[in-house]
């Protein structure tokens, strides 16, 4: 630990050496000691063993605490569901309900702020520029905000017809969606797609992205066969899918 100013709080305290992701999202990643590989993505470079994720000195423990809040809930839905939720599938579209959105909304705007705070070489083509600021404010206030705001497309991936679905963590990087600056986040079986922008989304992707009710879209793919992201938005559109109301 050490005394510094908290990168939420903006409090100065002593600092945790903070998880970037959770805990829980690398263990199916672990060996058999309990060890992580990060593969270099330097030609000729050498791996990597970690016994523990990526993690840097960043958050207080009041903050912490804050933030684990939302990780046990994105855990009980994710890994272990203790919630029962109503799930409907119509071809590779599940339709999930019964979520705790303020609690999941939170897990991932702080896992998206992490991600664009974080001095983590594994984490430079994650620049959110004033979005920074705005998602700090919304955190340490608890406030989920606007579903249209910062949502995410969320991607099952799978590999053939394996049962599981596909366990890695991939470095954020930049996208385009639907012409609106998004960054895909591996991790945790899924494939992130956060969308930052300050002004409305379309409505193809507003009826995919958490909303308010407690509803929310995931499309389960083959990841050895994604080439078109926005595929997702299309196929809710032909199943008659219409965005909820503002």
């Amino acid at each position: 630990m050490t005394e510094m100013v908290c990168a939420l709080c903006l409090k100065e305290k002593t600092l945790r050496n903070s998880h970037i992701y959770p805990e829980w999202i690398y263990r199916p990643l672990y060996d058999k000691k309990r060890r992580l590989e990060i593969l270099s993505v330097v030609p000729d470079g050498r791996n990597e063993l970690k016994q523990k994720g990526m993690r840097e000195y960043l958050l207080c423990d009041d903050c912490e605490q804050k933030i684990s809040v939302w990780e046990g809930y994105a855990r009980s839905v994710f890994v272990q569901p203790v919630t029962p939720l109503e799930v409907q599938r119509e071809g590779t579209i599940l339709h999930i309900g019964r979520l705790d959105y303020s609690k999941l909304k939170l897990f991932e705007l702080s896992i998206l702020w992490r991600a664009g705070v974080s001095n983590l070489p594994f984490f430079k083509k994650c620049q959110l520029g004033p979005h920074a600021e705005v998602l700090r404010r919304q955190l340490d206030a608890s406030n989920p905000g606007h579903p249209d705001r910062y949502g995410a497309l969320m991607f099952g991936l799978k590999v053939g017809e394996l049962p599981e679905t596909l366990q890695v963590i991939t470095e954020p990087r930049p996208v385009r969606s639907y012409g609106i600056k998004a960054y895909n986040l591996t991790f945790g079986g899924f494939l992130w797609v956060f969308h930052v922008l300050s002004s409305d989304p379309p409505q193809m992707l507003r009826m995919a992205f958490l909303r308010e009710d407690g509803t929310r879209f995931i499309s389960v793919k083959n990841a050895l066969e994604m080439r078109n992201l926005q595929q997702f938005a299309m196929e809710l559109g032909r199943l008659g899918r219409a965005p909820t109301t503002r």
